[in-house]
């Protein structure tokens, strides 16, 4: 059967299902079970499987033809639930296979199937169900029958590769996580810029995002969305047979307000990117309110104005409280390359400028951790804050101010990723191993101080040179996220 370009077998992806035409599938899935080709493989399946992964996947093909084509590799043996694969009808379409012991029912999160048929099978009876490979089914899937594919939480130093091309490098991206042992999401695209709900896609014309230091992009420009990418990564991983440990991040996750619009986008990207076990908050929309004036202040010798706005955004005993806890103190911090601590020491003016820069940030952030929390609910997750879109490098002392505020509100971030002087063109430092390798030392050691990996963002594009002094420099307490380097490793 052809299929032009366009159609959603060949953009897996963009919707959140891969049976998109579920009368269609069903009539195909009936066709497929008229015949005996299952007969075989429920013998084996009742019988308690045949003693060899090569025997099962010899019964599995013989069983596979038009129009279902079966996918041994997929095959997962359930103790309850039976024998269950992933097929290919003729149309391209997708659908979840179940072979089971008759009296056995569908599990919970399943619903009503596509099609069934009940079998013979040496004396017993089986029974056959096709189900539609969509999101629903896909984390009933995950949840009660391969729960080795669910998404893994990060804990340890790792890589963020970026993901612009869909399924097109599961496969070997699988292969470098497994070869060295990584601690890695897989599956990471910026959840409003490279990716966007899938109501949002299909309204034309789409809106322009602004890719720092690029221009305007149109959102979702990978042309796929949040929840629609999940599904046709997650199933490639089990097409492969492959549950190798990855992350799932809704990377770069724009906190653009506290209140109004932004906190409702916020929360829609959030219930959009529940799947996933891995958030990258990005708060740089809002610093000091979102005023762009009061921004440039500092550096353009205005700090008064900035002074002005912490008078009147805190209230007395709440600017007695930050000075109190900050200003004339040393705060000392480790440095992961095992040199000398490193002190940082505020005096009134910079913890003003910090206490305005960060006011609605944190108050975003906080609001979307607990807008995180609920969507879960009680499911493993990890968070990222990155300040890294602005630019320039960040100081120690608004870093080290982020961190500590963090951590006041029980905000437990995995990693914190500080402004690098990165930006998305993919340039490399001039100057790696002067002021840059100093930065880096100690803005790595207040993410370590916070027990945190420092992120590393814009990873792309970098010498040997600088990533080996990053590496160094952090004492290997990163998590070093890439993009554009997977296209241009795959396409070499």
């Amino acid at each position: 059967m052809s299929m032009d370009a366009a159609a959603s077998a060949c953009n897996p992806g963009f919707l959140d299902t891969l049976t998109w035409n579920e009368p269609r599938a069903a009539r195909l899935g009936r066709q497929a079970l008229r015949d005996d080709r299952f007969a075989a493989l429920a013998v084996a399946v009742l019988a308690g499987y045949p003693e060899t992964a090569g025997g099962l996947d010899r019964l599995i093909r013989r069983a596979s033809r038009p129009p279902l084509t079966l996918i041994p590799a997929s095959a997962c043996a359930h103790p309850r639930s039976g024998l269950w694969l992933v097929g290919i009808l003729d149309d391209g379409q997708h659908v979840f296979v179940a072979l089971s012991a008759g009296a056995i029912a569908a599990p919970r999160g399943f619903g009503k199937p596509l099609c069934e048929r009940q079998i013979a099978a040496a004396g017993r009876s089986a029974v056959v169900r096709l189900f539609p490979a969509d999101l629903l089914r896909l984390r009933a899937f995950l949840e009660t029958i391969a729960p080795a594919y669910a998404p893994a939480v990060p804990d340890r130093p790792g890589l963020g590769i970026g993901c612009r091309m869909g399924v097109l490098d599961v496969p070997i991206a699988l292969q470098a996580v497994r070869r060295f042992g990584l601690c890695a999401s897989v599956i990471q695209s910026s959840v409003y810029r490279e990716l966007a709900p899938l109501a949002d896609l299909t309204k034309l014309p789409l809106p322009q995002i602004d890719l720092p230091g690029v221009g305007l992009v149109p959102l979702g420009h990978t042309g796929m969305s949040i929840t629609g990418q999940f599904l046709a990564m997650t199933l490639a991983r089990v097409k492969l047979g492959d549950p190798t440990p990855i992350a799932v991040d809704a990377d770069h996750l724009p906190l653009r307000a506290a209140t109004g619009a932004g906190q409702r986008l916020a929360q829609r990207l959030i219930r959009e990117a529940a799947d996933r076990s891995l958030f990258t908050l990005d708060p740089h929309f809002c610093f000091y309110g979102g005023d762009a004036r009061l921004m440039r202040a500092v550096p353009e010798g205005r700090g008064a104005e900035v002074e002005a706005a912490f008078r009147k955004r805190f209230s007395p005993g709440k600017r007695r409280d930050l000075v109190a806890r900050y200003v004339g103190k040393r705060f000392r911090v480790p440095d992961p390359a095992g040199r000398k601590d490193y002190a940082i020491v505020m005096d009134a003016s910079e913890l003003a400028d910090c206490a305005v820069r960060f006011q609605e940030p944190l108050d975003a952030i906080q609001d979307a951790y607990a807008e995180i929390r609920r969507v879960k609910g009680g499911a493993p997750y990890a968070i990222e804050v990155s300040v890294d879109e602005v630019p320039g490098m960040s100081e120690p002392h608004h870093f080290y101010y982020l961190c500590s505020e963090l951590s006041r509100r029980g905000i437990r971030a995995f990693s914190l990723a500080p402004g690098l002087g990165f930006s998305k063109l993919d340039v490399d430092v001039k100057d790696p191993e002067g002021a840059f390798a100093t930065r880096v030392r100690i803005l790595a050691g207040i993410s370590k101080h916070f027990d945190a990996v420092m992120g590393i963002h814009s990873g792309d594009g970098k010498s040997v040179a600088t990533r080996r002094i990053l590496a160094k420099a952090t004492g290997g307490n990163f998590w070093y996220k890439i993009s554009p380097d997977r296209q241009r490793s795959f396409f070499r």
